[in-house]
């Protein structure tokens, strides 16, 4: 493999896992490929995680070839897999609007489907995919493993349903001859410019959270996943899934723990799942009026009540280590300490 030469696409460098995997691999001395929507802002975002990590790293054009578009824009996929060999597809619209359905479904679903066939014609030879735990489960009685599989049901939120949806064009791709693997991270901790997906609460952390919710989950460091796709990828593990999470935290846990690490106060009182839903209710009806996207919606109300916990053991086997819980706070709580005084 010729390192300046690059045979790896990668989608979604804008977001956390995405910029991690693509500062993993120029770390590593190899030369990539982006398909990005915004040049722009995603040089901004990796070169604000360059000088947080203090990497002796540069953006250049002699190892990164950009390619503006998105997952709907054939003409500029079909551009961005020519001389490509392998493919890590880590873009996905996150949101818990139902509003935002369509939107999600284009981008998760159908953009999946297309980087898909367009694999399947230029023959890639590995073709990587960043999921999420949120497809899989539950399991009542104990850990949820890589054979909880998806379980219809109106308890799965819109987000769920377009990255389950978007697997499915994933496995078919396996079906017609792709060598594919699948990731199902845990809720990712990491950092970001932006306040949206999992970073959100660091903001709200900051703004002061009045209580929690009694629920329970996976969490890992996004360098973690990072680190792990990267692997994944050198020794061309594929046609599985693999669970990526660190720990099984219950939510007023991870709350305290991240309070701690960025001097915000505990949020110490339980809120009960009843209470919540009639909030969600009463906060829709005042948005409906006030003409404006509601605080407390119905699928963000379904993710703080769910209580799964994950099995790693398999991604352990595969060789993936990973940091606590505590150690990531640690140091990523500076970046949005950082992010809070601009």
């Amino acid at each position: 493999m010729n390192p300046n030469k690059p045979s790896i696409l990668i989608t979604g460098a804008s977001g956390m896992v995405g910029g991690h995997i693509a500062l993993q691999l120029l770390s590593a001395g190899i030369s990539i490929r982006l398909l990005v929507r915004n040049r722009k802002k995603t040089e901004h975002y990796l070169n604000e995680l360059i000088v947080f990590y203090k990497l002796e790293l540069k953006l250049s054009d002699s190892n990164i070839e950009w390619c503006e578009g998105d997952l709907s824009d054939i003409p500029a996929l079909e551009i961005a897999m020519q001389g490509m060999t392998s493919v890590i597809h880590a873009a996905a619209l996150v949101s818990v609007y139902s509003s935002d359905t369509s939107k999600m479904n284009k981008s998760n679903i159908e953009g999946t489907a297309n980087l898909v066939n367009l694999a399947l014609v230029h023959k890639i030879e590995w073709f990587g995919y960043v999921s999420s735990v949120a497809t899989l489960g539950p399991n009542p009685d104990g850990l949820v493993d890589e054979d909880y599989f998806w379980k219809p049901g109106k308890h799965h939120t819109i987000y769920a349903t377009s990255k389950y949806m978007a697997e499915q064009e994933v496995w078919r791709g396996q079906e017609e001859r792709l060598s594919v693997l699948v990731v199902n991270p845990a809720f990712i901790i990491g950092p970001s410019t932006e306040e949206r997906s999992s970073a959100r609460v660091f903001y709200q952390l900051n703004r002061g959270i009045p209580g929690f919710i009694n629920g329970e989950g996976g969490y890992v460091d996004v360098r973690d996943v990072a680190q792990a796709m990267v692997s994944f990828w050198k020794y061309q593990e594929c046609n599985k899934r693999i669970i990526l999470s660190s720990e099984n935290l219950t939510t007023q846990a991870f709350l305290k723990k991240s309070a701690v690490a960025l001097n915000a106060k505990i949020p110490n009182r339980e809120v009960s799942g009843w209470m919540v839903k009639l909030a969600s209710r009463i906060d829709g009806l005042i948005s409906f009026f006030l003409r404006k996207r509601p605080t407390i919606t119905k699928d963000l109300v379904r993710m703080s009540l769910s209580k799964n916990r994950y099995d790693n053991q398999k991604s352990i086997n595969l060789g993936v280590q990973y940091r606590s819980i505590d150690q990531s706070l640690a140091e990523i709580a500076p970046f949005y300490k950082a992010q809070f005084q601009k």
